[in-house]
C-alpha cells in the first residue's frame, strides 16, 4: 500500500469519525433550544443506522474506485457502481421512519407547510442524492490523489552528465545540486525521501528518491548497501563488526541481517 494511500484511509476514517460523532452533539445542541431536552437521546442509535448505510456505500465505492477504475477496469467499475447505485436506491426507498424525525423539531407544528406552498422532497429522494454526492466526491477525490500519485512517481531522479559520469544531478527545494560520488559519505533512508551525506558539508541534501535507484547510480565498487535504511563509502569505513561499521570520522552505521553475508565479502576481499 502506498504512502498516499495510507494517508488516504487515515483522512475518510477521521471524517466518518466525526460525522458519527456529530449526531449525538446535534441532538444536544437541538435538546437545549427545544423544550424537552431528553426527546433526541432515546433516537440516538436510530440516527446512527440512518448513518450506517451511507458509510457502507462510500466504502464499497472506494474499494470498486481503488480495484477497478484506477486499474484499467472501467467497464468492470461503471457494472460495480451502477449495482451500487441500485442496491442503495432500493434500501432508500424500504419502510422506515424518515431521517428528519430523528431530531426534535422547534415549531409548535409537527409537520409545517413550507412558505411557498411546494412539496419538499421526499426523503428517500433525499437519501439518494446525498449517496450520489458521496461517490462524486470520493471519485474526485481518489482521482485528485491517483494524479498525486502518477507525478511523484515520475523519474525525479538525478541523473549522469553525458560529459561528466563522476558528476550526479539532484533536484532539492527548487534548485539543482551537483554531487560528485566520491563525495559521497553515505546515505540515509528517511521514507520516501533520502538523506545524502558528503564530505566537508555539515548538512544532509534531502531528496525525493529511492534508495534501490539511487544505488544504481552509484560506482558498485565504491558503495555498498549495509541495511535498508543506509548506503556507505566503503573506502570510508574504519572498523566493521557483524552488526556495525564505523566511519573514519565516527560515524556508526548498523548492518542489517540479510546484508552482512555481501557485506562481509566485499569488506574481506579488500
Amino acid at each position: 500500500m502506498s504512502p498516499i494511500r495510507k494517508k488516504e484511509l487515515r483522512l475518510y476514517a477521521l471524517a466518518w469519525a466525526m460525522v458519527f460523532a456529530l449526531v449525538p452533539l446535534v441532538m444536544w445542541l437541538a435538546g437545549l433550544l427545544g423544550r424537552d431536552p431528553d426527546i433526541c437521546w432515546q433516537h440516538l442509535s436510530s440516527a446512527w443506522l440512518e448513518i450506517l448505510p451511507f458509510l457502507l456505500l462510500f466504502v464499497a465505492h472506494d474499494t470498486a474506485a481503488q480495484s477497478w477504475l484506477f486499474q484499467k477496469k472501467k467497464i468492470t467499475y461503471a457494472l460495480a457502481t451502477v449495482l451500487l447505485i441500485g442496491v442503495f436506491a432500493w434500501l432508500c426507498f424500504q419502510t422506515g421512519q424518515p431521517a428528519q424525525d430523528l431530531l426534535p423539531t422547534l415549531s409548535d407544528d409537527p409537520h409545517p407547510t413550507p412558505a411557498n406552498h411546494h412539496r419538499p422532497f421526499r426523503p428517500e429522494v433525499m437519501k439518494l442524492v446525498i449517496g450520489l454526492l458521496i461517490m462524486g466526491i470520493n471519485l474526485g477525490v481518489k482521482a485528485f490523489l491517483h494524479a498525486m500519485e502518477l507525478a511523484r512517481l515520475k523519474p525525479d531522479s538525478p541523473t549522469e552528465i553525458p560529459s561528466a559520469p563522476s558528476v550526479l544531478y539532484f533536484k532539492s527545494d527548487y534548485k539543482t545540486v551537483t554531487v560528485a560520488p566520491d563525495k559521497i559519505r553515505y546515505v540515509e533512508s528517511m521514507g520516501e525521501y533520502i538523506k545524502i551525506y558528503r564530505s566537508g558539508i555539515q548538512e544532509p541534501l534531502i531528496v525525493l528518491y529511492s534508495m534501490k535507484r539511487l544505488l544504481g547510480q552509484l560506482p558498485a565498487n565504491l558503495f555498498l548497501r549495509i541495511h535498508r535504511s543506509y548506503i556507505v563509502n566503503t573506502r570510508l569505513i574504519r572498523e566493521a563488526s557483524a552488526t556495525a561499521v564505523t566511519l573514519d570520522q565516527g560515524e556508526t552505521l548498523p548492518i542489517g541481517e540479510s546484508y552482512r553475508a555481501a557485506f562481509r565479502k566485499q569488506w574481506q576481499s579488500r
